[in-house]
């Protein structure tokens, strides 16, 4: 069975005297090559594993984001993204980034067991590209625990899950929302695609993704009262 595997964890860095300072939602500081770790439940119906974070420096130098090491196995898959709107690639091990014009931008990690078995650690360095001694290494190990709390009771409203995930002909969405609603499905570059409109409660909706190429999209949930859930849907073909 697919598993559902999602983890917000709050991270800021702030550059101060040459040095990147991580820390986590509630404000505690993650050293240097500490490990932060991410429980899921194998028993649930689909996958996306997400630790999301926030990076602001005391400079506009960009960052350069990079995955030192995994453990993954085929046909596991790992990739980042800047937020809002842009997923780099699987494939994407090493690569600069910009921070927005308050020297801040949002960072999310994403990792997808797709029905593979065992701990995974993921080992990413973050660096000050204007000064590369500014940088700071972190370990990500995603464990199975069927006890996670981090699956949330698909009773609760302004709830979404996706499956499968990764989809190949389509996607079903299933919603438990508080109001009417919007989803709105964009590309990796953050073109809109396809969008529809939803009545409140619990119900469900296919995505046709046939036609779609093999990637990383982005479908985004807007209600009447302007609650926004973004969430991470690929394609493999």
């Amino acid at each position: 069975m697919r598993t559902i595997l999602q983890a917000v964890i709050l991270f800021s860095f702030i550059s101060a005297q040459a040095q990147l300072v991580l820390t986590d939602e509630h404000g505690n500081s993650i050293a240097d090559n500490s490990t932060v770790i991410v429980t899921y439940d194998p028993t649930a119906s689909t996958v996306e594993g997400i630790l999301e974070t926030n990076l602001s420096s005391d400079n506009n130098n960009d960052i350069n984001v990079r995955i030192l090491e995994t453990n993954q196995v085929d046909p596991a898959v790992n990739f980042f993204c800047s937020v809002p709107g842009y997923c780099f690639p699987p494939t994407t091990v090493n690569t600069d980034i910009a921070l927005l014009d308050n020297n801040t931008i949002g960072l999310s990690f994403h990792y997808q067991p797709n029905e593979t078995v065992g701990d995974v650690t993921i080992k990413y360095r973050l660096a000050d590209v204007g000064n590369n001694a500014n940088d700071i290494v972190f370990y990500v190990t995603y464990m199975a625990d069927a006890s996670a709390s981090v699956v949330e009771n698909f009773n609760s409203v302004n709830k979404i899950e996706v499956y499968p995930n990764p989809a190949n002909q389509e996607a079903n969405i299933v919603y438990n929302l508080n109001d009417n609603s919007e989803l709105i499905l964009y590309n990796i570059l953050g073109v809109k695609i396809e969008n529809y409109f939803i009545s409140r409660g619990v119900g469900s909706i296919k995505i046709k993704t046939a036609n779609l190429e093999s990637g990383t999209y982005i479908y985004q949930i807007i209600t009447e009262s302007n609650i926004k859930s973004t969430k991470y849907l690929i394609v493999n073909h």
